[in-house]
This record gives structure tokens, sequence and C-alpha cells, in this order.
């Protein structure tokens, strides 16, 4: 779409977007407003081009139908419609449009948005759902997605000498890389210049591991920080999504409190305030440009209150640093290093103010009863009366329209400090428990 448009963006794909690109860019393109894919009509004003970028799932494409169709029945400014989906168009979608009645007034590509950087040295595709689409719908197409985004990726760098794996669909994977190597050597598809075809010499080999090698790994609760964000807020593209109440300054005292380890006994809850109070959210990118979070994230929770108590001491002795400052070189100094002391404190307030909010997660009796079941799953013992009696009862509370910690990246509501009214930590223990099991699954057991 040629001049000023709008971008009617997939919530699910905005962040994604906003690590690989700034509204600065996209208002260099003509995008002049930016809105959020929802059910409802859509009114852009007298912006006449619109661009949808979304997934490609049938019931986005109902609600894209309908404020097409409603902005057609308005008598308004006449559109122009552009949808691109992400990552690869679908006939689905299409036949869905068709029937909806607007694929005429639709143009229609695809964005291939492959790998998003979320560190120096890590890259992700950021599709969630590929394990559901490969073991429960059987859709494959997924591998081929993969499978173009390494290949862009061998463009760059050469071929990769080798290639190993373990798991069936690493071995689809490897052979659709074979195929797409074979095809673009003998010159049967459009690809990188000839320069390009040879070994590289940056990777000697790449390795594909399939997820069902281990399943259980996922299943387990995460004891380090980086973990215990996930498991309690969510991690979606390298950021966590919190309240404004998080930006409020924690007590020193919530810092030390906050090295409580998983599972040890003590009444303290931290003075910190709740993560969600506030109507106001702000998002946080956890990589290792943050200094603090560079630090803690892949220390056992146990041991994170005390290194940020540690910090926050440090931070004080530098900002303290300014009355010691006499000489007008020794001023400039101390004004040179404020911006980073600075942006060091806000990062450590958020730091703090997560810390209080897991250690009250983990130091709750289910949280531990958790804890204890996997430990003896994994340590090879069947469980106890007591520990299956707990599960039916988890079972029993279960609410399966609650709200799932560690899903989206973004927690609606302050995570409980107990977790019985989640039916999805009640599945994972289910799941765990019948992997243990195997095909001696106890009929009494499963029937109660």
């Amino acid at each position: 779409i040629r001049g000023s448009k709008a971008l009617v963006l997939d919530r699910d794909l905005s962040g994604a977007l906003s690590i690989i690109v700034d509204f600065g860019v996209l208002k260099d393109h003509g995008v002049e407003k930016i809105f959020l894919l929802e059910e409802g009509p859509l009114d852009t004003g007298p912006t006449k081009g619109v661009l949808y970028l979304s997934l490609p799932h049938i019931r986005k494409m109902k609600i894209i139908a309908e404020q097409v169709r409603a902005s057609s029945l308005s008598g308004g400014v006449s559109k122009e419609y552009s949808l691109q989906l992400v990552p690869r168009r679908t006939l689905l979608c299409e036949r869905v449009l068709e029937e909806e009645g607007v694929l005429g007034d639709i143009t229609i590509g695809e964005y291939r948005m492959d790998f998003i950087p979320l560190e120096s040295d890590l890259l992700s595709l950021e599709l969630p759902s590929t394990f559901k689409e490969l073991y429960l719908d059987g859709d494959f197409s997924c591998i081929q997605h993969v499978a173009r985004a390494v290949m862009r990726l061998q463009g760059l760098y050469g071929f990769f000498p080798r290639i190993v794996g373990k798991g069936d669909f690493a071995q689809v994977l490897a052979d659709s890389l074979a195929r797409m190597r074979l095809e673009l050597v003998s010159g049967g598809t459009g690809g990188p210049s000839s320069s390009a075809l040879a070994m590289s010499t940056v990777f000697d080999s790449v390795v594909v591991i399939d997820r069902a090698v281990d399943m259980v790994t996922p299943l387990l609760t995460q004891l380090t920080y980086e973990g215990l964000i996930s498991e309690v807020y969510g991690i979606s593209n390298g950021s966590v999504t919190l309240g404004g109440a998080a930006a409020s300054t924690p007590s020193a005292a919530g810092a030390a409190t906050a090295a409580s380890a998983p599972g040890a006994s003590g009444s303290g809850t931290g003075s910190g305030s709740d993560l969600q109070n506030s109507g106001k959210r702000r998002r946080i990118m956890l990589n290792d440009s943050d200094a603090i979070y560079r630090e803690v994230r892949s220390m056992n929770f146990a041991g994170v209150g005390a290194l940020l108590s540690k910090i926050s001491r440090q931070l004080q002795d530098n900002y303290e640093s300014r009355h010691r400052a006499k000489t007008v070189q020794e001023i400039r100094s101390f004004v040179g290093k404020l911006g980073g002391l600075q942006a060091e404190h806000q990062s450590l307030k958020s730091h703090v103010s997560l810390a209080e909010s897991i250690m009250r997660r983990t130091q709750s009796d289910d949280f531990n009863s958790i804890l204890d079941i996997e430990q003896s799953l994994v340590g090879g013992s069947d469980l106890t009366k007591e520990q299956l009696a707990f599960i039916e009862k988890m079972l029993a509370l279960a609410d399966p329209n609650a709200s799932v910690p560690g899903v989206g990246g973004e927690l609606k509501e302050q995570p409980p400090a107990s977790m019985p009214n989640s039916i999805h930590k009640v599945l994972r223990v289910l799941c765990l428990y019948s992997l243990w099991r195997g095909p001696n699954f106890k009929q009494k057991t499963y029937d109660s």
C-alpha cells in the first residue's frame, strides 16, 4: 500500500515486531496509526490504506472480514486493504475470507519474519504453537518454515558442513534442508549468489533436537530467577509485562527477604508493593543488556535476594560519592556516570519487586508440595498416598477458566500466592506422573 496507512497488528505479533523495528521506521514508511487486531469496528479515520499483519488463524480472519465488511457498509471513505500473513499464507485463511465475502476486497501476501534476535547469541523463530501443530494437528508446515529460515541463515554464512540431530522430526527437518540445498545448488530455485554456496567457515555443524526427546524437562518447575519469572508471569519475546506498581521503590529489607529459597520455611512475605495494583503496564526487556539481570538470571532463586541487596548497597555508595566530589573534574566525572546510575536504579527496583512477588509464590505450601512431587518422580520414587491425595485435591479445586501464569508474557491479574485454582499446573503434574508410570499406570489411580 503506497502513501499513508494504518497498521492493524495481531497482538501475538506485537512483541516480536517491536524487537526488529520501531515506530520511527514504520512512520518513515507511511504508517500513521497502529491498532491491535480486536473484535469490533475499526475506525481509521480519513486514512485510506489499511495493512493487517496477522497470524493465519481462522478466528482472526473472521475478525478481519467483519471489519472490512462493516467499513464497506458504512458508506464512508473507500479503503484499500492488504493482509500479510505471518509466517506463511494458507489456503484455509483464503477460504475463510472467501466464505465471508471479502476475498476480493483484500490483497493477500505473506511476511516471513524468520529469526528474532533475543540476545546477541540467541535467535528465535517465536513459534509457540509448533508442538501442538506437529503432535496434535499433524500439520508439518511449520517444519518447512524452520527449514526456510535456516536456509536463509546459510545464505549469509554458507552451508553448514554437518547436520546432526535426534528425534523423528529432527530427521524430517534435516531431510528438508538437504533437499533445499540440492535445489539451490542445481539452480532449481532462486536464492543466494554462488559465493554463498560454499561451506561455512563460521559454523562447523548444526544440531537439531526434537522436543519429544525430552518431554520431562518442560513439565518441571524451574528454580532459577529467570525460570521463576517465566513460571509466574511468563516471558514472551524476551520480555515481561508488569503493572505500574513495579516502578515503585521496594524497601531494602524486601531485597534481603527475597533471599528465601524455594521450599524453605519462614513466614516473611516481603515489603514490596504488588506488581499489578496499578492499571498502568510496563514492558521490561529481559536480556544481557541489563547488567543486573545478566548477573542474576541463571542463579538459583535462593541466592538472588542477597545479591540484589548487595547491588543496592553498591548503588547507594555510588550515589553518595557525589558528596566527595570537590573539584570540577570530579563533579564532571560523577555527572557522566549519573545516567547509568539512574538506569541501574530503575532496573534494581523492577527486579526487587519481581523477586518479592516470586518469593510469595515459592513460600506457599502448594508450591512446595508440587516441588516435592516432582522431585519424587524425577528421583525414581512412586508417589505416596498423601501426594496422590494432594493431586486429587488440586484437580477438584481447579478452575478451567483461571488465568494461566507463564503464558503469553502478561498476567492480567496479580499472581496468586497459591496455585490450587490453576488447571494448567495440575495437568503438568499429571502429565509428569503419566510419563513416569508409562504403561504401568494403575487403573485405580487413573479412575480416581
